[in-house]
């Protein structure tokens, strides 16, 4: 909030790997400052679509983490 300093949000977003599929959540964390120092309130998962928080991987596509291979030859193994 703009009208309060000591107030602010954060969006996290995870992604992981389970079964070949790539798995995806979001977070909304609250944060409250006192005496200078941020400390975590609460948290709220935000809502994704099924096909937004899921999604299956093959073996030949792209690998999700970056390395420009393919999956089957970095993190599928």
């Amino acid at each position: 909030y703009l009208d309060n300093p000591d107030k602010g949000f954060v969006e996290f977003s995870a992604s992981f790997l389970e079964r070949n599929q790539l798995q995806t959540f979001r977070e909304l964390s609250e944060f409250h400052r006192i005496q200078e120092i941020w400390y975590y309130v609460d948290g709220s998962h935000a809502s994704l679509s099924h096909k937004e928080s899921k999604k299956i991987i093959g073996k030949n596509s792209p690998c999700p983490c970056g390395s420009g291979r393919k999956f089957k030859n970095c993190h599928e193994k």
